[in-house]
């Protein structure tokens, strides 16, 4: 973590429903910034598609998707998120969008 920029962290379960729009906010957010960031998704063992759904916009945005390896929960998932983390500042994002994207 000695890069300038940001890392974001999202822990996940089963969001299919909006991951989506989130991970766009995001980029949205980002497009008239210089500034470098990440998206750093945690899954923690998601049975719904929400694995496909992060793949897929992984081809297209700055977002990593991260299967959870240790222990559940959303404690660990950030955990595990911020040691994959690259950039010097590190936020952590709820998925369900209830914490606004805009930054």
């Amino acid at each position: 973590m000695s890069h300038k920029g940001l890392s974001i962290i999202i822990p996940v379960f089963n969001e299919s429903a909006g991951i989506k729009s989130l991970l766009k906010s995001i980029v949205t957010t980002f497009l008239d910034e210089s500034s470098e960031y990440e998206v750093i998704v945690v899954d923690d063992h998601s049975t719904d598609q929400t694995r496909r759904i992060v793949q897929a916009c992984a081809k297209l945005y700055p977002v990593r998707y991260l299967l959870k390896k240790g222990r559940r929960g959303k404690g660990y998932s950030i955990l595990e998120g911020y040691h994959e983390a690259v950039y010097e500042y590190i936020c952590v994002l709820d998925a369900d969008m209830l914490a606004s994207a805009q930054i």
